[in-house]
């Protein structure tokens, strides 16, 4: 996760021309338990990869 943050981050400052964190604090990870939640996760997905 940090190698893929970091080229992330240097492609959004090389194309917006900014500098600066994007992010604050460690990738937090936990289990989906609740089927609905997981549901609603892949919702959300699918709504942000248009």
């Amino acid at each position: 996760m940090a190698g893929l943050g970091r080229s992330y981050t240097h492609y959004y400052h090389k194309k917006y021309k900014s500098h600066g964190y994007l992010w604050q604090g460690r990738f937090k990870m936990q289990p989906i338990q609740k089927e609905n939640y997981l549901l609603a996760c892949g919702r959300y997905i699918e709504r942000i990869k248009k």
